[in-house]
């Protein structure tokens, strides 16, 4: 899907849309692959910080996760509150799964950091951000 994409993109100039592209970058989550994930974040870097969405940052935020750039997954949610978005569980879930896959040493106080963040924008746990910090337990 990528790299059709990226051959319309250069034979016809094509943009792609906020749902195309976070279609896109769903496709490179399936795949979990680096080489598609960081092919995906090469696209989404390439969009406007204005023209992207909340779903669009939980979308590229869980590929980067899966694809093993944790620290990349992490910075996105500064990026969206930069840009004027509001992360919602969906984002601050993406990126606690992210980190807790990492497997680095830091991984426990950055999601402890994160989840504090989470509550402290009003944001409610959900099964899934439980589930990712239950993960500390774990280790």
């Amino acid at each position: 899907g990528l790299k059709l994409w990226e051959s319309m993109q250069e034979e016809d100039g094509l943009e792609p849309d906020a749902y195309t592209l976070t279609a896109l970058i769903n496709t490179a989550k399936q795949d979990g692959s680096p080489r598609a994930v960081a092919s995906a974040f090469r696209l989404f870097t390439e969009v406007a910080p204005a023209a992207r969405t909340v779903r669009m940052y939980a979308t590229m935020i869980a590929a980067l996760g899966q694809g093993g750039f944790a620290y990349e997954a992490e910075g996105l949610v500064q990026d969206a509150e930069t840009a004027g978005l509001r992360p919602d569980v969906s984002v601050y879930g993406a990126a606690l799964q992210a980190v807790s896959r990492s497997g680095a040493r830091d991984a426990g106080e950055r999601m402890r950091a994160l989840h504090a963040r989470m509550l402290a924008a009003g944001i409610a746990d959900t099964e899934v951000t439980l589930k990712a910090m239950a993960s500390l337990l774990d280790s």
